[in-house]
């Protein structure tokens, strides 16, 4: 009975404390909320955000450079700064795609720029080169990614493409019906002789 009395008696300090709570409660809820909005927009935002990447990749005797959108956004108004000069950096410069820029992106679109054959005695007059990719979101914000390029690094590295796999395999099947057909030519030969 005495702790209900003690209750009854502090009623309106026990209210005070309980609302102070219920407050502080509310605060950190709100506070919380608040963060949690914050990350889902920042979320929002990087799934529409472009990112343009830009690699060398070995062929079948040749370097391609690759230049990929590996973000989830679309790019825009993409355009190309090549670094220092040099024979390389020269032949870039000409070419169409660092002239003009390329206007669009889609997320994933990957574009094979151009293929150079680079021999054994150029190998060695190769310096690295920098290239910097400028481009755009929708809301034209603007991006800058740049790349170190050492085409030396590729030179002996090769790559045999599916295609050049298939044509392999379609020509190995071409032999084998040859083969089959001249060893089948033979043995008629020899049982009419």
């Amino acid at each position: 009975m005495c702790f209900i009395n003690f209750l009854n008696q502090n009623q309106g300090a026990f209210l005070v404390i309980f609302s102070l709570i219920v407050a502080l409660a509310t605060v950190m809820y709100v506070i919380l909320t608040g963060k949690l909005l914050s990350e889902n927009k920042r979320l929002r935002e990087a799934q529409t955000e472009p990112n343009v990447s830009i690699f060398p990749q070995p062929g079948v005797g040749i370097i391609n450079l690759i230049i990929q959108n590996v973000g989830l956004g679309a790019a825009h108004n993409i355009n190309f700064e090549v670094s220092p000069s040099s024979e390389i950096s020269e032949y870039l410069s000409k070419r169409s795609f660092v002239k003009h820029g390329i206007t669009y992106l889609a997320p994933n679109q990957k574009l094979f720029v151009f293929g150079v054959r680079i021999d054994d005695e150029e190998k060695t007059k190769l310096e690295p080169i920098e290239i910097s990719v400028l481009f755009e979101n929708y809301k034209k914000e603007k991006y800058k990614n740049s790349f170190s390029i050492d085409f030396a690094e590729l030179v002996d590295v090769g790559m045999v493409e599916e295609s050049s796999l298939k044509n392999i395999h379609t020509s190995l099947e071409k032999i084998s019906q040859s083969l089959s057909a001249i060893t089948h030519a033979i043995d008629s030969i020899k049982l009419g002789g």
